[in-house]
């Protein structure tokens, strides 16, 4: 499993699946439009993907990959 913050978009993503490509379907939480749950062509549990995470998780005590844009990436310290 990697986690990701995006602070350009502030998404933070719980990936379960490193496979290009492997997300086929995605539903949000019912009653949590925030929340969506990315699902592979069998139905597994590709992605969680918390959308406005600055406001529901302390990202300071996430140990998160923060990357500010496609091409660079850095540790979250």
């Amino acid at each position: 499993m990697r986690t990701e913050y995006f602070p350009d978009s502030d998404p933070l993503s719980f990936l379960f699946s490193e496979e290009d490509g492997a997300v086929a379907d995605g539903r949000n939480v019912e009653d949590d439009e925030d929340v969506e749950v990315l699902y592979d062509t069998e139905d597994r549990i590709v992605e969680i993907v918390i959308h406005h995470a600055s406001r529901r998780f302390p990202l300071d005590q996430i140990a998160a990959r923060v990357i500010s844009d496609q091409a660079s990436a850095a540790p979250a310290s």
